[in-house]
C-alpha cells in the first residue's frame, strides 16, 4: 500500500492508481480475518483495515508454548487491547507478546507459577472484558492459570475456552481437564480455531445476559 508520507508526483501517481484497483474483489482473501477497505486519514489513499474492530475491548488471554502468539496477532490487528499471562520469560509467546507490544505478567524461566506473577495477572484480568483460554499443554508448572479463569467467571466475564484440554493435560490426575470442564459448567464457551473464536468474540452480551452479534 502507498506511504503516507510519498509527496512527489510519481508517487501520487501510483497512489491514484492503488486508489482505482484496491478493491476488495482485487484483494486475496487473508486466512480468519474479515476486512474492509478505508480512505486513509491524511492522504486520499486506500487502507486496509479489519470490518470487525475491538476498539475498547480488554481481551486477556492465558497461552504459553507458541499457543498464543497467532492469537496476540490477530487480536493486535483488530484493535483490541490484550495482556496476557502468566507466561514464563524466554517462552515463545513471552517473545511474542514483547514483540507485539502485549502487556504480560512473567515468571522466571522454567520455573512454576508463583503466586507474585499470577497476583499480577490477576489484577490484568480484573480489567479485562473477556478472557481466551488458549490451546495450551497444561502441566504441574502452569496450571494454576486456570485460577485466571476461573476468577474471570466468577466475576461474570465471558471466558472462552479452546476445546480439546484433554490432550492437552499432563497435570496431576487430570486437573487441568477437571477444572476446564468446571469452566465450561459454569458458562464459559468453547472455540475451536480462530475463525470461531472471532465469531464469539465479535458478540456482545445484553442487558439479559444473552448475546448479540455487535457490529
Amino acid at each position: 500500500l502507498v506511504g503516507a508520507c510519498e509527496t512527489d508526483a510519481e508517487a501520487r501517481r501510483e497512489m491514484l492508481w492503488g486508489r482505482e484497483r484496491i478493491r476488495r474483489d482485487h484483494v486475496p482473501p487473508v486466512a480468519g480475518v474479515d476486512w474492509t477497505i478505508h480512505g486513509h486519514t491524511v492522504v486520499p489513499a486506500p487502507r486496509l483495515g479489519t470490518a470487525v474492530s475491538g476498539q475498547g475491548v480488554h481481551v486477556h488471554v492465558i497461552a504459553g508454548g507458541g499457543a498464543g502468539e497467532e492469537i496476540f496477532r490477530r487480536l493486535r490487528l483488530c484493535s483490541y487491547t490484550v495482556t496476557a499471562g502468566v507466561l514464563n520469560q524466554g517462552d515463545t509467546d513471552a517473545e511474542a507478546a514483547e514483540a507485539m507490544e502485549v502487556d504480560a505478567s512473567l515468571e522466571k524461566p522454567f520455573s512454576p507459577i508463583g503466586r507474585p506473577a499470577l497476583d499480577a495477572a490477576r489484577g490484568r484480568v480484573a480489567r479485562a472484558d473477556v478472557v481466551i483460554l488458549a490451546g495450551v499443554p497444561f502441566g504441574p508448572g502452569n496450571v494454576a492459570n486456570l485460577e485466571l479463569a476461573e476468577q474471570a467467571l466468577a466475576a461474570g466475564k465471558r471466558v472462552l475456552v479452546m476445546t480439546g484440554v484433554e490432550s492437552r493435560d499432563y497435570s496431576p490426575g487430570g486437573e487441568a481437564k477437571r477444572r476446564v470442564e468446571q469452566l465450561v459448567r459454569g458458562g464459559a464457551l468453547g472455540w475451536t480455531d480462530m475463525a470461531d473464536l472471532f465469531r464469539l468474540l465479535a458478540r456482545r452480551e445484553t442487558g439479559s445476559g444473552k448475546l448479540e452479534t455487535g457490529n
